[in-house]
């Protein structure tokens, strides 16, 4: 069974909560031994820069889309063949085609 961590307000097992100092808040392990200050600055400095995606359009149906870390060789609405990079296209390529 999966609980809310009172702090950092992630997924943990049951089994890796305890209670907080106060005895009112359930934590997770790695939050219970920080101090709110240090949580926070914790928190702050953790977190992973947003990935980068790539805008990809579809020359059959339209269909524009973007993805990170990975070239799409099918378009997810019509399954053709038929993508190009979002850079790459203009109305009037999309008409011509």
């Amino acid at each position: 069974m999966l609980m809310k961590c009172g702090r950092c307000l992630q997924q943990v097992p049951l089994g890796d909560m305890k209670y907080a100092k106060d005895g009112s808040t359930l934590v997770c392990m790695q939050c219970r031994g920080l101090t709110v200050q240090e949580h926070a600055d914790a928190m702050r400095y953790d977190a992973s820069p947003p990935l980068s995606k790539t805008g990809y359009a579809c020359t059959s149906c339209g269909f524009t889309f973007s993805r990170a870390n990975i070239t799409p060789k099918r378009c997810p609405f019509c399954a053709k063949e038929t993508i190009v990079l979002a850079d790459n296209i203009s109305s009037a390529k999309l008409l011509e085609d």
